[in-house]
Parts: C-alpha cells; sequence; structure tokens
C-alpha cells in the first residue's frame, strides 16, 4: 500500500488505507483507536490461534524477535508454531526465526536507500547506501515489492526507487536529489493558536472533554479502569502471588531485545537484573548478585538480584528484553513469559506489562 508518510508521524501510513482494506484490520471492531495506529501483535495471535475474526495463514516478520518482544511468549510460541508459514528477514538468528519455515538476509542499513523520519519530528533525513549488499541481502522494501509483483498487486510500486520517489513527493524531491540536499526541515512554529485564535481540535478550543473519543464508544472525559490482574481485580491471586510486578527496564547497550548477540555490548551487560528493595530483600532473606526465579500466574523468569531502594518494598522491578546466552533463554530469562497478552487498553488493545502479580523464590 503506498504512503507518503515521509515525514511526521509514521501511524500517517496506516490511516492511508483505503475504507475496504481498513476494515479488514485485526482488531479494528474491537478498538476504536486502531484507526489511528497499528493492529495489536495479540490480535494477530488471535486470528491465528482462533480463526477470528478470520483466519491468518501466513507471516512474516521483519527485524522482529516476537518470542521476545510481545507479552505472554508462550502464546506467542504456540501461534508461530500453529501459522502456516513463517517467514522472518533479519541479520542474526533469534529464538523467532529458528520457528521459521524460511529465512532472509536483510541487507544492513549501510546497504540500502531510505529516508528517515524520526517519528513525529519536523525533519527528515537522506539515508543513502554506501556498499552494494552481498547477492542474497535484500532490502526489506524490495522483498516487499517483488512479492507484490509476484501476486500481481495492482498500485504498488515498481522499485524501491519508485517508492522513494513517491514519499518524497509531498516536498517536491526525487530521491536523486534528496541525497545531493541531505535533509529536509519544516520550521518549527510555536503557539499558532496565537495566530489562528484556535487550537488543532474539532472545536477549535481546549478540550478536556472529547467528542471525538466520546464518538468512538469511548469514554470522553480520563477513566481509569482497574488493571484485570491485580490486588484489586483478583484478590484470590494474592496469597500465591503477594509482589506487585513491573517490568520493562533498559540499559544503553541493547534496544528490546537487539544487540544481545554483540561480544562487546553482551559483556557490558549479560545477565537480567531484577531490582528489589533493600527490605524485602532482608525480609526474604536475599542477597544482591543472588539468581532468583520470578513467577507469575503464566510462567517464571530467571533473574539477577540487583538492591534499589527507590522502588516500593512490594514491588518488583525486572530488566526486558534478555534471552541471548542462555539455553532457552526466551522460556527462561524473558521477562515476557510473565506478562499478560490479554488486552486491557479499550482504545488500543494494549496490554498490562507493568501491575502485574507475581511472587520470588530462591533458584536451585
Amino acid at each position: 500500500m503506498r504512503s507518503r508518510a515521509c515525514y511526521g508521524s509514521e501511524f500517517d501510513a496506516c490511516r492511508n488505507l483505503p475504507p475496504v482494506q481498513s476494515k479488514k484490520r485485526l482488531g479494528g471492531e474491537e478498538f476504536a483507536g486502531i484507526d489511528y495506529t497499528f493492529s495489536p501483535a495479540e490480535s494477530v495471535w488471535k486470528a491465528i490461534l482462533e480463526e477470528k475474526p478470520y483466519p491468518v495463514k501466513g507471516l512474516c516478520l521483519f527485524a522482529n524477535n516476537s518470542m521476545s518482544a510481545f507479552a505472554n511468549s508462550q502464546i506467542v510460541e504456540r501461534a508461530l508454531r500453529e501459522v502456516q508459514f513463517l517467514v522472518c528477514a533479519d541479520y542474526f538468528h533469534t529464538p523467532t526465526t529458528e520457528l521459521a519455515d524460511l529465512v532472509l538476509p536483510a541487507a544492513h542499513w549501510t546497504e540500502r536507500d531510505d529516508c528517515e523520519d524520526l517519528m513525529m519530528k519536523n525533519q527528515i533525513f537522506c539515508q543513502p547506501k554506501v556498499i552494494e549488499p552481498p547477492k542474497d541481502c535484500w532490502d526489506e522494501k524490495k522483498i516487499l515489492i517483488e512479492l507484490a509483483k509476484e501476486m500481481k498487486l495492482e498500485g504498488y510500486w515498481s522499485s524501491v526507487e519508485e517508492s522513494l520517489d513517491y514519499r518524497l513527493e509531498p516536498i517536491g524531491m526525487s530521491f536523486e536529489e534528496f541525497k545531493e540536499a541531505g535533509s529536509f526541515a519544516i520550521p518549527v512554529e510555536y503557539k499558532k493558536y496565537e495566530k489562528s485564535e484556535k487550537f488543532n481540535t474539532p472545536s477549535g478550543k481546549v478540550e478536556l472533554y472529547s467528542e471525538t473519543l466520546k464518538n468512538f464508544g469511548l469514554s470522553p472525559l480520563p477513566d481509569y479502569i482497574e488493571p484485570p490482574e491485580s490486588p484489586l481485580s483478583t484478590p484470590e491471586l494474592t496469597p500465591s502471588y503477594p509482589f506487585i510486578l513491573t517490568t520493562g527496564g533498559r540499559n544503553i547497550y541493547n534496544y528490546h531485545s537487539a544487540l544481545r548477540n554483540i561480544p562487546s555490548l553482551h559483556k557490558r551487560f549479560p545477565d537480567p537484573l531484577v531490582e528489589i528493595h533493600p527490605d524485602t530483600l532482608q525480609e526474604l532473606g536475599l542477597q544482591e548478585g543472588e539468581w532468583i526465579w520470578i513467577i507469575s500466574p503464566r510462567g517464571k523468569m530467571k533473574s539477577k538480584v540487583k538492591k534499589f531502594g527507590g522502588i516500593h518494598p512490594k514491588v518488583i522491578h525486572v530488566y526486558h528484553g534478555f534471552w541471548y546466552g542462555f539455553d532457552d533463554g526466551w522460556q527462561t530469562v524473558n521477562d515476557n513469559i510473565l506478562t499478560d497478552h490479554r488486552p486491557h487498553d479499550p482504545a488500543v488493545g494494549s496490554t498490562q506489562l507493568r501491575g502485574l502479580l507475581c511472587r520470588i523464590e530462591k533458584c536451585g
């Protein structure tokens, strides 16, 4: 599908779908906010496993380690094993590529031409390739274009160059011209409402009550909804899972689950950590640096204790994205073994990755 989202939000591409295709978007019937964002991964797993609202028989993943990246990794594994044809394009093998029927070697970013839009910023940069990729390594755009040709899809580009020219049409440049320019920026203008005497809202006013959300069947005012798993929602779980779990901690050496297998980066942050309040460590008889199991109703994750006084004694925090360097790492050191894949947010169906319930046990 063609998209001129060459600058501004990448989500503009989602809103360029024709109505007949937009209605088919997984999650669209359940979550009104899907009009403004991508389909939730959880809706894809549901379509594979339950064939609702229609069956999904094939899946292409580009630089996507779904087994570690999405909530409730065991559900993700079931879906990836059940889908009839799974294709992965990546630089390295991951727990996800191990399940693929076909693994395509992707061209590196230094080996492909592209426009970098940095999401909702005011500037785009030209990324010209500095070297040709190896023969069997293709730009992801080329993979999709060649697939569209084989499927005889109409309205698609005939080449990578044509697709880049199309993206740049709003600024009146071809990609060859853009390579000379190097970048393009829209001047940032502050307080535009002072000139227009209105805000960029349907009413032109500051909207504390959103008619747009109301028309989507959502609350027009901020509304608190208790998570589906919490001491209040599921008090019957509290005796077995007395701690509140938050996940998602990052480090400066990795991006989500990526770059874990780069030796120079791996040695700087090799082990998953769990942050626990000193009082809780003393109560449980744990020492900093000790390996423990964090257990939720979905599974358990092994992690190394880190003392942290800036957290509530009843809350523990595990770091995100680990899998490399451990046997069956996606099962043993992956925080998404613990998380819940049930859609929670009524607008876009996002999942509960924080505020879950868990308990702690010593390893061995």
